[in-house]
């Protein structure tokens, strides 16, 4: 949505009308979008597959993840905080596995083809009960129970 023109933008169309997108955010200087899909995989339960997309790009491919999983999953991209330098920081986001775990992703090459191999992650939380990102303090909060 363009506040200033009043006018809604498409970003991605996909070619099936079966898909339903669960979630999805796009990175701070609007270049890719990261979406969830939610699939019934044929056994009445959902799978929730996360994928990324280059806005604008000619290539035109949708960079699959591969964590498809039953439990619901939410992607979320972190905005750094705005500087001189912010054009070179790399671009990272989270992906909440319900009840499983945070991950945050880091694309190693901003600027490339996105593929599978292009990304580093590390677990933040493992086993959550609740977990929320807060973008104006860009502030993780969650839930776990002690052992």
């Amino acid at each position: 949505f363009l506040r200033k023109k009043i006018e809604l933008t498409p970003v991605y169309s996909f070619n099936v009308k079966s898909k339903t997108v669960y979630k999805a955010s796009v990175n701070s200087h609007k270049t890719i979008l990261a979406f969830v899909v939610k699939e019934n995989n044929g056994d009445q339960e959902y799978v929730y597959k996360p994928k990324l997309y280059r806005i604008n790009d000619d290539y035109n491919d949708v960079c699959d993840l591969e964590l498809g999983r039953c439990k619901q999953i939410m992607v979320q991209f972190l905005y750094p905080k705005l500087s001189i330098l912010s054009e070179n920081q790399p671009v990272k986001f989270l992906i909440f596995i319900h009840q499983e775990c945070i991950l945050q992703y880091q694309i190693k090459t901003p600027d490339g083809e996105l593929d599978k191999d292009g990304f580093m992650y590390e677990s933040l939380v493992r086993m959550f009960m609740w977990a929320q990102w807060d973008p104006l303090q860009q502030t993780l909060y969650y839930i776990h129970n002690r052992k």
